[in-house]
């Protein structure tokens, strides 16, 4: 989980793009937080056996609502925002940058960002993962090698924007 995350760092770094996300998901989670304990008070003043098992799953829902939302103003207080470049440096691997490989015979494009952001559906991964630890110190024309589980995964770095 990114609680982890968020317990060692001091400051964050994110996109304007990821901000906006984090303060509509922000606002998402109060008033679902807000509708859980609604849910929970109705359970509180029903009797019934039901309930008291409802009210014990509602409030784990809770509690994960609540360790989300102190998650997420942690990142909003505590960030700076990474200037995506208006031009591309192809010769510089940074946060930011759209890196294409060749693995094998396929072509796949990587955008390198902070732990926060890394969404491996979207081909977001992080400076901090084992890809983004070799591709952070790569160029151009390299190859890269990154082990992945029992397996050697070779990148060759054909682009960077």
């Amino acid at each position: 989980m990114i609680l982890d995350f968020i317990k060692k760092k001091e400051k964050y770094q994110i996109t304007k793009g990821k901000k906006k996300e984090l303060e509509k998901e922000l606002a998402e989670l109060k008033e679902q937080l807000a509708d859980t304990k609604n849910r929970m008070e109705e359970s509180r003043n029903d009797d019934s056996d039901d309930d008291g098992a409802m009210l014990g799953i509602v409030g784990e829902e809770k509690q994960a609502i609540e360790e989300r939302i102190f998650e997420v103003k942690m990142v909003l207080k505590n960030h700076t925002i990474i200037e995506e470049n208006d031009v591309c440096e192809p010769g510089k691997i940074e946060l930011g940058s759209e890196i294409k490989v060749k693995e094998g015979g396929k072509i796949k494009t990587f955008k390198l960002v902070t732990p926060i952001e890394a969404d491996p559906l979207k081909n977001y991964i992080s400076d901090e993962s084992p890809v983004g630890k070799k591709l952070i110190k790569a160029k151009v024309g390299d190859k890269v090698k990154v082990k992945v589980r029992d397996k050697t995964i070779e990148y060759e770095i054909l682009e960077v924007c």
